[in-house]
């Protein structure tokens, strides 16, 4: 992110999805900092019904980890052709030989 801070600009968001059976994929458990910037996970709410990308597959007993970062984008310079945005950006990681349903301590 450097030279950027995230502080009250940015926050990042990472969330764990499973599921069980034929059941849709929900949220186990999610964590939020890194920054104060009012923005809410496009993935969804622990306990919630996971929204997710209809090619991104969660096959039974599977998780699926999600990383979101949202950042308050101010252009310093060049501001006729560079508009103020809210960057957002999303990655997906499986993990292969842990079950990460449940946060640890």
């Amino acid at each position: 992110m450097a030279p950027f801070t995230l502080d009250d600009k940015g926050r990042v968001f990472v969330t764990s999805v499973s599921t069980t059976g034929a059941n849709p994929p929900r949220i186990d458990w999610q964590q939020d900092g890194a920054g104060t910037l009012a923005a809410a996970s496009q993935i969804g709410l622990p306990g919630g019904a996971a929204t997710l990308p209809p090619e991104m597959e969660v096959r039974d007993g599977e998780n699926l980890i999600v990383a979101e970062v949202f950042y308050d984008y101010d252009a310093a310079f060049v501001t006729d052709f560079v508009p103020n945005m809210i960057v957002y950006r999303r990655a997906f990681f499986r993990p292969r030989l842990s079950d990460l349903g449940v946060l640890g301590n």
